[in-house]
């Protein structure tokens, strides 16, 4: 018996999702997972991960729209490449051309996917080009991580002991937000491996990202309003105010997932962007990224 499933997802606490869970009721769903205060770029949403464990072969995935469970156009290509390897169907209520369930469906699918899947593998090339050059300068990127295993083992043990962060940090010598980077990579393995000794297939962080030499070369605008480059934020919405706590938010996080070094300088402005880290929701891999090569960035998340 096959099924037909919902996904409902509002960015903040202040939006309702009511009106996704019924018109994805409406469009036949029996069951509507819905994450709140969830960003699209963050592949481990809790109930996105729960939405694909409970899908089946033969299954339709049903939403309101792409954008509610990708956060770019490569996302959204992989997402539905993944699903589709899984024997799972995808509709869109208000995309007509992404509905999985029909040969005119898949077959625009198969057009659009060739195109993402070359600049995935344009970027990827590139990123290689980058990282050989620069190894062949005798330069390598990032900090050994204070975490040892060692230290990893102690913070899940006291962690299942129902100690605090900060308590586990001040035992083990260092940072609040060193602890809770580990905890969260030593989950998503766990994780990971939980879901292959399962046989099924799950979304993984495998993407490259890119980030300046220098903080110094950020000289995008401090205020006013801007567009994100269709690259950057593929969605609706794409010009944003930096003048409000949401707008800087989004455009951030979206520049910093999905942009090129060209995009960064272009858009994000070094004093603002020391102001905002500490509320960025960002992939654990983008935020060590940045702190590694940008101390002054850790320096700003609370310990």
């Amino acid at each position: 018996m096959t099924n037909t499933v919902g996904y409902a997802r509002v960015s903040t606490r202040e939006q309702n999702p009511d009106s996704q869970e019924s018109e994805l009721f409406a469009a036949g769903a029996s069951r509507v997972f819905v994450d709140r205060s969830e960003s699209s770029r963050i592949a481990d949403r809790p109930q996105w991960l729960a939405c694909l464990d409970y899908l089946r072969p033969g299954d339709t995935l049903v939403i309101r729209a792409l954008d509610r469970i990708a956060g770019s156009e490569v996302m959204a290509i992989q997402t539905i490449a993944e699903l589709h390897d899984r024997g799972v169907n995808i509709r869109s209520l208000t995309e007509p051309e992404i509905d999985t369930t029909s040969p005119m469906g898949r077959a625009l699918f198969g057009i659009v996917a060739v195109f993402a899947q070359l600049r995935v593998d344009t970027i990827r090339d590139n990123t290689r080009r980058g990282l050989e050059h620069a190894r062949a300068q005798g330069r390598v990127g990032g900090r050994p991580s204070v975490m040892t295993p060692q230290r990893v083992a102690e913070a899940l043990r006291m962690r299942a002991e129902k100690k605090s962060l900060a308590t586990i940090a001040e035992v083990l010598g260092v940072g609040a937000s060193s602890v809770a980077r580990a905890l969260a990579k030593a989950d998503r393995d766990g994780l990971r491996a939980q879901q292959q000794e399962g046989g099924r297939v799950f979304l993984r962080d495998h993407k490259p990202y890119f980030a300046p030499q220098s903080l110094d070369e950020l000289h995008g605008p401090a205020h006013g309003t801007i567009e994100l480059p269709h690259a950057v934020h593929w969605g609706p919405e794409r010009i944003v105010n930096l003048d409000s706590a949401g707008g800087i938010l989004k455009a951030y996080e979206a520049v910093l997932q999905e942009g090129t070094v060209d995009d960064q300088v272009a858009i994000l402005n070094r004093d603002r962007l020391l102001e905002v880290w500490p509320e960025l929701a960002l992939p654990a891999r983008v935020r060590i990224q940045w702190e590694s090569r940008f101390p002054e960035l850790a320096e700003r998340v609370p310990a």
